[in-house]
């Protein structure tokens, strides 16, 4: 571990190392990279009361991520130029419940919060897409991308709220664009739209299986240093809308979820896991 973060310290301090600008890209997508990022996260809920009124609510606060990410150009189906990625990441998060606090079951004003409280989450995504270079040296490159994801989180009960579980599982279609600026940079953009193909919300003793259409979009920064160190930057929007309606008097169900996130990630085109352990 001390190696690692020695060689993370000395691969941001070193000078910036040249590339051709048809290899950048390439190398972009060759690495094996720590996530370390700080999201603000909005949670936006809805409930009825007695007299079959919707009630709403909405948690907020700050989640600070950490992850793991291996991104590889592959040869698949005897053909070259595919595209992947595998991405596992954590978070702990403070939120607390924003705006008039209104009782679930009654929809009354509320002082009962015992926020802010904590919330952890895990996700997972998979990708698989197929890149064309383009123009003059291929500075520029389109991967149109199919993928796969997985969300959890618990969260810890509150004043307003028992505690309660989610889980989903997503299938998405996107494309990400990416530019050679310099010998050392590339700047990348990344957007994409899916539906969840299983969701499961348990709180308050019921099981809820809502439907979601989540949507992504990130800018990112690359650059590429000595020794085949790059340093991302990245930010990054998703947004997660539900449907259906609220049938459980008192349960929160969700309306839509989002989070701005600002990140960094530490890679490396070797084996990362070998500084990690050897």
């Amino acid at each position: 571990m001390a190696r690692l973060l020695a060689s993370l310290l000395l691969a941001c301090l070193c000078w910036p190392q040249a590339s051709r600008a048809d290899e950048l890209i390439r190398q972009a997508n060759t690495q094996e990279s720590l996530i370390l990022g700080l999201t603000y996260l909005r949670e936006r809920f809805q409930s009825i009361d007695t007299s079959k009124s919707l009630i709403p609510n909405e948690l907020s606060g700050p989640q600070l991520d950490l992850g793991y990410a291996n991104t590889r150009m592959r040869k698949l189906f005897g053909r070259p130029n595919f595209y992947t990625r595998a991405e596992v990441s954590f978070g702990l998060s403070q939120v607390d419940f924003g705006g008039d606090l209104l009782d679930p079951e009654t929809g009354a004003a509320s002082k009962n919060n015992s926020g802010p409280f904590n919330t952890e989450s895990e996700s997972m995504r998979l990708r698989l897409g197929y890149m064309q270079e383009f123009g003059a040296k291929r500075r520029f490159a389109l991967t149109p991308f199919v993928g796969l994801g997985q969300h959890a989180a618990l969260r810890n009960s509150s004043g307003l709220a028992s505690t309660g579980g989610y889980a989903d599982f997503t299938a998405e279609i996107g494309v990400l664009g990416q530019l050679t600026l310099t010998p050392q940079i590339v700047f990348g953009v990344d957007a994409s739209i899916g539906h969840t193909v299983g969701a499961w919300q348990v709180e308050r003793q019921d099981v809820l299986g809502p439907t979601a259409v989540p949507t992504s979009f990130e800018l990112y920064l690359d650059n590429r240093t000595f020794a085949e160190w790059h340093q991302r930057l990245l930010v990054k929007y998703n947004d997660l809308r539900f449907g259906g309606a609220e049938a459980s008097n008192g349960t929160l169900q969700p309306q839509r979820h989002s989070g701005l996130s600002v990140q960094l990630e530490f890679g490396t085109e070797g084996d990362l896991f070998e500084l990690l352990f050897r």
